[in-house]
């Protein structure tokens, strides 16, 4: 994972350079994918249309960069090039395993070949070098046809420097709304158009979901409120999903355009110019397919890093977060409340007696009860709301901005739905209980540390007097 993240940060790196022309973009590209893959040498072909070969500019080594120039024909005689050059094939080991060919492509086809080698090792690629040179593929892409594109129009130049912003911005905060406002105000800046918006596919449950949207002025608005079911014929839009192929978007005043990996369709973008009647050039196209790819690329790359994240903050057992991102958490959100002048609330609850659960059906049939109880705890509080596991059975809850009394209410309406919940156990359902022990911010105390003990006291006071209850420090104590 770790490796991954840094091969993306220099692709970001690599990005940076394409106002420094194409050349910059490959020495950097070829310089990452010798790191990430490992081989010995790198190499890319770009295709020259006008002699329909492919040409080399730079190979490099372990010992650095030469210029060399050389050609592969797309009438070579070896027919699994020709099939490279032609996009029919993903890529091509020769030379007994020792050199691996791919090809690199954007909307019109193949238009640049990676070549990677071990000839000096004399070591046959491993399947997963393969795989890291094919992952490495879908994002160098880019970056070539950025540096093409700026080569061939200096027009250009601030329109693609945007791509380095943007991923800068996602190397950055890894913040996915963020990342695509950038994209969609620069589309309606740099193509005039009347509005932007960004459609994304729910997979869990098979939805269309509306995102936000970008005007001509510049106003971004959410379109949450926008759901469709992904299936044929419900309009436009999701039917921009289902087709087979992309119209001619140049001659249309409302553009659907599927936003996609290699292998994954992610959402729609729908451009307009409904008011004022003007259509795309053709470098207008080029520019919106090339932002089409940056959105793809932001959106999965930052769904990895969250991924990535999660593994190593997220309970594996209850999907809750852990309790050393809790601490982090508790001490983030207590500042956040002392900043805007807001109340916050801590939430600690244990499950009564769970011991003797444990004892008598065992500790798979615990797990399943505290997975249970993470389930009832997730659906009944709101999104910026914070649950993790907490000192091995238990769960803590931050609830931002939330009063004493709102507090309340919401651990009353916990320990209500826990209570009339049945937990399947061996040979039949059980009810169980919890207690739980409430602190706040500021009525109980400013200081992170005092708070968590706080709300630990009033949860051992109502264990010992009674359980199954909440009980609020200010009022015990």
């Amino acid at each position: 994972m770790a490796e991954q993240k840094k091969v993306w940060e220099e692709l970001v790196e690599a990005f940076k350079d394409i106002k420094n022309g194409l050349d910059a973009v490959l020495k950097k590209g070829l310089q990452a994918l010798l790191n990430y893959v490992n081989c010995d040498r790198a190499t890319v072909f770009l295709l020259d249309k006008n002699e329909q070969v492919f040409k080399s500019r730079f190979i490099i080594d372990g010992k650095g960069l030469l210029n060399l120039e050389e050609k592969i024909s797309t009438e070579s005689g070896d027919l699994g090039l020709s099939e490279l050059a032609l996009g029919k094939k993903e890529c091509v080991l020769a030379d007994n395993g020792l050199t691996l060919y791919l090809p690199i492509r954007n909307d019109s086809g193949v238009i640049a070949i990676l070549r990677a080698d071990m000839m000096v090792s004399k070591t046959p690629f491993s399947d997963e070098q393969t795989k890291r040179a094919q992952e490495f593929v879908g994002k160098f892409e880019i970056g070539i046809e950025g540096a093409s594109l700026q080569e061939k129009n200096q027009n250009l130049t601030d329109e693609l420097l945007v791509l380095s912003r943007i991923n800068n911005s996602i190397v950055r905060t890894m913040d996915l709304g963020e990342a695509l406002e950038i994209i969609l105000k620069n589309i309606v800046k740099h193509l005039g158009v009347d509005r932007a918006k960004l459609f994304l596919i729910d997979q869990d449950k098979n939805m269309l979901n509306g995102k936000m949207a970008v005007d001509a002025g510049g106003t971004v608005r959410s379109i949450e409120e926008y759901k469709y079911p992904l299936r044929p014929g419900i309009n436009e839009v999701v039917d921009t999903l289902f087709s087979k192929q992309v119209d001619d978007i140049r001659h249309k005043p409302i553009i659907n355009l599927p936003i996609k990996t290699k292998d994954e369709y992610l959402g729609v973008l729908t451009i307009d110019n409904v008011f004022s009647k003007q259509l795309l050039s053709a470098e207008d196209e080029k520019y919106l397919l090339l932002f089409g790819n940056q959105m793809a690329t932001a959106i999965q790359s930052i769904r990895l890093a969250k991924r990535m994240e999660e593994a190593t903050i997220v309970d594996s057992l209850t999907k809750l977060y852990v309790q050393k991102y809790f601490n982090q958490r508790l001490g983030e959100e207590l500042a956040r409340a002392k900043r805007f002048k807001q109340e916050m609330s801590l939430l600690i609850l244990d499950v009564d007696h769970f011991k003797v659960y444990n004892d008598t059906y065992g500790h798979p049939v615990g797990d399943t009860i505290l997975c249970e109880l993470a389930k009832i705890c997730m659906h009944n509080t709101r999104e910026v709301d914070f649950a993790a596991r907490f000192e091995g059975d238990g769960i803590a809850m931050i609830l931002p901005n939330t009063p004493r009394d709102g507090s309340r209410a919401v651990a009353g309406r916990i320990r209500q739905l826990v209570e009339n919940h049945g937990f399947v156990v061996p040979n039949g359902v059980i009810n169980i209980t919890i207690t739980m022990g409430l602190g706040t911010f500021p009525g109980d105390t400013d200081d992170k540390e005092e708070l968590l003990k706080m709300s630990e006291e009033a949860l051992n006071w109502g264990k010992a007097h009674g359980r199954n209850q909440v009980t609020l420090y200010s009022e015990i104590f």
